[in-house]
């Protein structure tokens, strides 16, 4: 388990070796292992999500999680200059097949900037993070609506810009990609 800060949030991130063996036995190992991360972070006893975007008992613990096999993570914030946050976390072994650029690179000078799967990281966690205020009567949020900037920052499909954290760390020797969106 480790505890870290970007910015305004902080984010934990945890492996099956932390989590109770009975923590909530009827349900997956991702759920299981979000669901803990989410409760050691907020110290909260209901983990209900409002909206994909705060503690429903606490509206001002803007939260978010993320998981990939046998490893997740969740964001806290509790800053009032952030309405949202966003985090995703993947292994870096995870194969992204070439002709899938087209669902998430929005243009070939992000391919400089970053590999495919830390765009797909940065843009899943702006999703995250842009999802509840996207007016759905628009068309539908897709993840090439987000363009990466240089200096760590996101255009959003409304022109605003929000920044982000990309972080490659380390669990038992296999090493992961996180990242966290504030917007």
């Amino acid at each position: 388990m480790s505890n870290k800060n970007f910015k305004r949030s902080t984010f934990l991130y945890v492996t099956p070796k932390e989590v109770p063996k009975d923590y909530l036995m009827d349900h997956k190992l991702d759920y299981r292992l979000s669901r803990w991360c989410l409760k050691e972070l907020t110290q909260e006893e209901n983990l209900s999500i409002s909206n994909h975007l705060h503690m429903e008992d606490d509206e001002t613990k803007l939260v978010s999680i993320s998981h990939t096999k046998e490893l997740a993570a969740c964001a806290l914030c509790i800053s009032k200059d952030v309405r949202s946050i966003g985090i995703d976390i993947e292994w870096v072994g995870r194969k992204i097949r070439d002709g899938s650029f087209k669902y998430f690179v929005s243009k070939e000078e992000e391919l400089e900037l970053y590999s495919p799967l830390e765009i797909w990281c940065i843009k899943e966690a702006a999703f995250k993070a842009y999802h509840p205020f996207h007016d759905q009567s628009q068309k539908t949020l897709v993840l090439t609506d987000f363009e990466i900037q240089e200096n760590a920052t996101l255009l959003a499909p409304n022109g605003e810009t929000f920044d982000f954290s990309l972080t490659k760390q380390k669990v038992e020797d296999k090493e992961f990609i996180l990242v966290l969106a504030e917007y």
